[in-house]
């Protein structure tokens, strides 16, 4: 092989190296390149799916919460329905046993005796006994009691008892069976679970 020819090979073969080098970094690069795109596709599909899997849970709570406050709200509802059906029943016990012992000769009893124990006291000129109407046929024995008593008919008394006022010392005293139902029933509700801050 002549020297030209020894020349020539060694710089084709130079030239096929330098070649193949840069092929090689080409193909590292590329290779860099897509790995490092799949890494960024793959951090976009995670972060995607992050944020669908968040909007998602979000939307669950969301349809979850309100179910809740609606069931809430219906038992709530319930419960305050019985609760005023209890009421009603209690109520309508109270008076109707009320209204059965004002029917006996012990009611007018106790109603005479009551307002002699007030007419007893000291300074009184005169006293106005007011009481339902279905009670005036107990007038007479009422006005028996002393002559300083006047009878009038209440139009708000409806279960019984008397209110009984005192003109001279302008006192007021509530002896109806309305009242004392009312007030019981106050704390009646305020001792059991009834009470309606329970609900």
């Amino acid at each position: 092989m002549s020297y030209e020819e020894k020349k020539l090979n060694s710089f084709k073969n130079a030239i096929i190296k330098e070649a193949e080098k840069k092929a090689q970094q080409l193909i590292e690069n590329a290779f860099l390149s897509k790995t490092n795109n799949i890494k960024k596709f793959k951090e976009e599909i995670s972060k995607k799916e992050t944020k669908e899997l968040e909007k998602k849970i979000e939307e669950i709570k969301a349809e979850y919460n309100y179910k809740i406050t609606k069931k809430s709200f219906e038992i709530k509802k319930e419960i305050l329905e019985f609760r005023n059906r209890i009421k009603e029943e209690i109520l309508n016990f109270c008076k109707q046993n009320i209204l059965n012992f004002t029917k006996t000769i012990e009611y007018k009893e106790y109603l005479i005796e009551k307002i002699k124990s007030y007419i007893k006291k000291e300074n009184i000129e005169k006293i106005i006994i007011e009481i339902k109407e279905e009670d005036l046929k107990f007038e007479s024995e009422i006005k028996n009691i002393s002559t300083i008593v006047e009878i009038e008919k209440n139009k708000k008394i409806n279960l019984g008892g008397f209110k009984l006022i005192d003109i001279k010392n302008k006192i007021e005293i509530d002896e109806t069976f309305d009242s004392a139902l009312e007030n019981n029933m106050k704390c009646f509700y305020k001792t059991t679970k009834l009470n309606v801050k329970n609900f």
